[in-house]
């Protein structure tokens, strides 16, 4: 509502200028019939109070922050209050120095001093409780609009966080992974039982990790660190020592939140487009800097990178556009390629 388009704005005043001329005239004169001597003037006047006001409640909705966020009424009731009777003195100060200083300079002509007292003192009253009505129905208004955005907005990060699901269920249930997880646990059952009892135990949690966060807005980046660890395990028995990860985390990051699964994307996005030999090693390097998570892989693309549908990064990005104004950052460069997700303190 406060950030209309030029042309609303003006279209939004011109209408409200000449239903409050009319009024004003009725309430005034007991009659529709209109002084036509002031009619210009007080068009002009009206036009510009509503042009001023409609900028003054948008100053106001911002600086008190007359909003809500993901389907939550953030708004206390002293900063409504508050915000309503600076408007009212707001509005009090254009209709003295808009509309009464020209009219004593301008306008004496035309009526007779008591008629001008008499204006004045309607016009006060009337501007009041009109202040308070617009201030009511811009707030009520803006409100209304914000929870229909935070509605349309839950619903997308709904599709986002089944779309990472379906990408994270995908890599994992498919032929390929599939394929390769039972290949490399053929080979440690006759070679290293132990590890082969560990890879199946691992990845069991893996799938369960993914099923137990479906419904998951945020998750612990320590439960989503001990996720990616068990992940990482069964990837390098896939690679061998052509994968190598570096964690390092500060301590007090862990119990900052991130969306599941956020790890297992950017992890697996490195993967697919990345030569990982024993010739060209790939490395992925996750670590903190203040409240923000960064994970690192070293450049060496594919030709042709393993099937993707190239979501997981948009994933990732939708999701936080919801849950926070912090935004992700992609950062390629001639020898890494770079993501920096915020760590977040609550569920905003």
């Amino acid at each position: 509502m406060t950030d209309k388009p030029f042309f609303w704005k003006i279209l939004f005043a011109s209408i409200l200028s000449v239903l409050y001329t009319l009024m004003f005239a009725f309430i005034l004169y007991g009659t529709w019939k209109y002084r036509w001597d002031h009619t210009v003037f007080d068009l002009i006047y009206a036009f510009l109070m509503f042009l001023l006001l409609y900028e003054g409640y948008a100053y106001l909705a911002q600086r008190f922050d007359l909003q809500i966020k993901h389907q939550k009424i953030l708004i206390s009731p002293q900063k409504v209050i508050l915000a309503a009777v600076i408007f009212c003195l707001y509005s009090w100060f254009l209709l003295t120095f808009v509309a009464f200083v020209p009219f004593y300079f301008f306008m004496d002509g035309f009526v007779s001093p008591v008629d001008s007292a008499q204006e004045i003192r309607m016009n006060y009253v009337f501007n009041f409780a009109f202040a308070l009505g617009y201030f009511s129905t811009l707030t009520g208004y803006n409100i209304f609009g914000q929870l229909k955005q935070a509605k349309l907005e839950a619903e997308k990060l709904e599709r986002a966080r089944t779309m990472a699901q379906m990408e994270s269920l995908k890599n994992q249930i498919s032929p390929h992974f599939l394929f390769n997880s039972l290949n490399a646990l053929s080979t440690l059952i006759d070679k290293d039982e132990d590890t082969a009892v560990q890879f199946v135990d691992e990845l069991a949690a893996t799938f369960r990790y993914v099923t137990n966060r479906k419904d998951i807005e945020l998750t612990t980046l320590k439960d989503e660190l001990n996720f990616i660890k068990g992940y990482l395990f069964l990837l390098k028995i896939r690679f061998r020592n052509t994968l190598i990860s570096q964690i390092s985390i500060e301590n007090e990051a862990n119990d900052l939140l991130i969306p599941p699964l956020t790890l297992q994307l950017l992890v697996e996005n490195a993967i697919k487009h990345n030569i990982v030999s024993k010739e060209d090693p790939l490395t992925i390097e996750i670590f903190t800097e203040k409240d923000t998570l960064v994970v690192r892989n070293n450049l060496q693309k594919r030709r042709q990178s393993e099937p993707s549908t190239g979501v997981g990064l948009e994933n990732i990005i939708n999701r936080y556009q919801y849950l926070s104004d912090r935004k992700v950052e992609i950062i390629p460069t001639d020898t890494y390629f770079i993501a920096k997700v915020p760590l977040l303190n609550s569920k905003v």
